[in-house]
């Protein structure tokens, strides 16, 4: 029965991280293994996302609209409503003040 070896295990772990172009020759064998190995990773990672996308939505997670609770103020409220024309009272008002006075012109420094 073969124990734990930490040097041994420390040494492999050194050999997978030390990538050194120089020391390695270059391989087409090496290179397939890497593009085949990194497609059918990506192939199993989309595979994965796309079964969560279609349980998320077939279940109603995704686009179940929330709609707030009764006690639950929303964004819009009958105080902000009643406030609005008064605000673009006051803005055509400031809107008829300034056509009705025309900035001056500003005077030309070379005459």
């Amino acid at each position: 029965m073969q124990t734990f070896d930490t040097k041994h295990i420390i040494g492999t772990i050194r050999n997978i991280f030390d990538y050194d172009s120089a020391k390695m020759e270059p391989s087409p064998y090496r290179d397939w293994v890497v593009l085949v190995i990194g497609f059918f990773s990506l192939l199993i990672l989309s595979a994965g996302v796309g079964v969560y996308l279609f349980l998320a939505v077939s279940g109603g997670d995704v686009f179940a609209p929330h709609a707030p609770a009764l006690d639950e103020e929303g964004p819009f409220s009958v105080e902000a409503f009643a406030n609005l024309d008064t605000l673009y009272q006051e803005k055509e008002a400031r809107l008829e003040a300034l056509l009705a006075t025309p900035p001056a012109r500003p005077s030309d420094p070379s005459q």
